[in-house]
C-alpha cells in the first residue's frame, strides 16, 4: 500500500486537517478480518480529505476506484465511489462497471449514533446474480429501484421501495413487472403491492424473528424446520393476502 498524507493539527478532533491519497494492490482483506473464505484482495486508489473528526461536525470528502474486491468467490471489477460528508450528513453517489454488475447510483443519509433518512436511487441496467455466486441458477435482473426510509432498524423499519420497469430473467422464463412497492409503517404493518398480489402483515411482532416465528407455529402441526433463534413470547402476526389474474 502507498499512502501519501498532509496532516495538521491532528489531535484536535474538531479543527484536525487531514489530506490523504492512497494506493492499495492487491491487499488481503479476508487476512486482515479473518474471513478468508469468503474474502479476498482489494485494489484501489483515491482520496480523502477533511475537517475534524468529531461525527457531530466533521466535513469530509471521499474518493474510491476500486479495480477488483474479491467477495463469495467472485472478483467485482470497475468500482467507482464519491461521498462528501457534512455534519452527520452524507450525500454519496457511485456506479458498477463489472461485467455481471452494470449500474449506478445516488443515496442520501443521515448518520449517528444509528444510519436514518436513507434516500437511494439504484438505476440496474443488468445484474447476473448466478454468475456472481448468489444464486444457484439464472436469474438476472434489470429496473429501478427507489427507497425512501426514515429508519432502517429491522424491527423499527419504517419508509417506502419501490421497483419499477424490471425484467427478470430466472432459468429460460422472463418476466416484466410494471411495479413492486413495499411500505413499512409506523404501527409495524408491512404492505407489498405489485401487478399480481398485494399482502400486508399486520400485528405485535418483530420482523427479525418472523420467519422462525412461522415456523414455530406451523412446526406444532407439521415440521418444516428446526428454529434456531430464539422467539420472543406473546407476539401476533396477521397475513392477508390478494391475488390478481395476471
Amino acid at each position: 500500500a502507498q499512502i501519501d498524507a498532509s496532516l495538521k493539527n491532528i489531535t484536535d478532533e474538531k479543527i484536525a486537517r487531514y489530506d490523504l491519497v492512497y494506493a492499495i494492490q492487491k491487499f488481503n482483506v479476508g487476512k486482515l478480518i479473518r474471513q478468508t473464505e469468503t474474502v479476498g484482495t482489494l485494489t484501489a486508489k483515491g482520496i480523502i480529505k477533511g475537517r475534524g473528526y468529531n461525527p457531530e461536525t466533521m466535513q469530509a470528502a471521499v474518493e474510491a476506484e476500486v479495480n477488483q474486491v474479491y467477495a463469495n468467490r467472485y472478483n467485482y471489477k470497475n468500482i467507482s465511489l464519491t461521498a462528501q460528508l457534512a455534519k452527520q450528513k452524507m450525500v454519496a453517489r457511485g456506479f458498477i462497471n463489472d461485467v455481471n454488475a452494470h449500474l449506478d447510483f445516488k443515496a442520501k443519509a443521515k448518520l449517528g449514533d444509528e444510519i436514518s433518512k436513507i434516500n437511494v436511487t439504484a438505476n440496474i441496467d443488468s445484474i447476473r446474480l448466478q454468475q456472481m455466486n448468489l444464486f444457484n441458477e439464472t436469474l438476472n435482473f434489470r429496473g429501478i429501484i427507489v427507497a425512501d426510509f426514515k429508519s432502517i432498524q429491522p424491527d423499527k423499519l419504517v419508509g417506502e421501495a419501490y421497483i419499477t420497469k424490471s425484467v427478470v430473467l430466472k432459468g429460460n422464463q422472463q418476466f416484466t413487472l410494471d411495479s413492486i412497492s413495499l411500505q413499512a409503517n409506523e404501527d409495524n404493518s408491512l404492505v407489498l403491492k405489485s401487478p399480481f398480489a398485494k399482502a400486508e402483515i399486520t400485528g405485535d411482532y418483530k420482523l427479525t424473528q418472523l420467519a422462525d416465528n412461522i415456523f414455530q407455529h406451523v412446526n406444532k402441526y407439521y415440521y418444516i424446520a428446526d428454529v434456531s433463534n430464539a422467539v420472543a413470547a406473546n407476539q401476533t402476526v396477521n397475513f392477508d393476502m390478494t391475488l390478481y389474474p395476471h
